[in-house]
């Protein structure tokens, strides 16, 4: 995942949970870009945010004609989902990992 892409999922996440009216899109079929296929969003908490099912993203490129599906996908969200709506520890791989670096250093 670039960082571009990573910058770009938080950004919408976070109009998301600021203004909570449809579910997300992950995979968004009407767009040509901004596609991020099955994200792992680890942690998420505050409002509630709730995705699409891949299913809906098969359906709706399928009658776009822009894919063929053979077998729809499922009703599963459009993302892997751990430990929603529940603070982690570390709240940030990227400083737990950035740590763990610094002391191998020493």
């Amino acid at each position: 995942l670039s960082l571009f892409r990573a910058l770009y999922m938080y950004y919408f996440i976070m109009q998301k949970l600021s203004v909570n009216t449809e579910k997300f899109k992950a995979m968004n079929p009407d767009s040509e870009y901004g596609r991020l296929i099955m994200p792992h969003l680890i942690g998420l908490h505050g409002n509630p945010l709730e995705f699409e099912s891949q299913s809906s993203y098969a359906k709706s490129i399928k009658a776009q004609n822009k894919a063929e599906y053979k077998g729809m996908l499922s009703n599963e969200p459009q993302a892997y989902l751990e430990s929603m709506g529940k603070p982690v520890w570390p709240q940030s791989l990227y400083e737990a990992q950035y740590n763990y670096r610094k002391s191998l250093k020493k």
